[in-house]
């Protein structure tokens, strides 16, 4: 899951995938699975640990688990993200940078893995309306009350950032 998570937010690195390779060669036939996908269900990340599965497994030949945990991690993954994985993961994974990340990238995958349409509501939401101390920490101000004169800029600017390089538009 938590490769999954850096593959969704572009920051993802090979060794964290060769990590959970190396894992899943050693222990895989040794795990509680039963364990793993009660916790999976609970943290409702099934699809994440199911993304961090599949891409172990094709980029480095680690195993799967058995066949009846995988149906239960590939069931709760919405197909539009396993399409995505299928035609695209692997490459993506191996030709990624993290110190270069692709704008936009991040909330696509996020969408491709969102199980309802209350899931891209609140992407949609947060994106546009992020936390006020998102926006403190952002710009650097301390009172909350502030924030209301701070959610207008960070809408220009992030219209700015991902509406394709329309806008040159700089806050500075």
């Amino acid at each position: 899951m938590h490769f999954a998570g850096h593959l969704i937010e572009r920051e993802a690195r090979l060794n964290q995938l060769l990590d959970l390779a190396r894992f899943a060669a050693r222990y895989s036939s040794g795990l509680n699975w039963d364990y793993v996908v009660t916790q999976a269900t609970q943290a409702n990340i099934g699809r994440f640990v199911y993304a961090s599965l599949y891409l172990t497994h094709h980029i480095f030949g680690a195993p799967l688990p058995p066949s009846e945990v995988w149906q239960q991690f590939s069931g709760v993954t919405p197909p539009a993200f396993r399409t995505w994985l299928a035609q695209h993961g692997p490459t993506d994974v191996l030709a990624s940078d993290y110190r270069q990340i692709q704008k936009g990238k991040d909330y696509q995958l996020t969408f491709l893995a969102a199980n309802s349409v209350a899931e891209r509501l609140g992407i949609v939401r947060f994106a546009a309306l992020p936390p006020v101390e998102q926006l403190m920490v952002k710009y650097h101000f301390r009172r909350r009350w502030l924030g209301a004169f701070y959610y207008p800029r960070h809408i220009i600017e992030r219209l700015a950032v991902y509406g394709r390089g329309v806008w040159n538009i700089t806050f500075r």
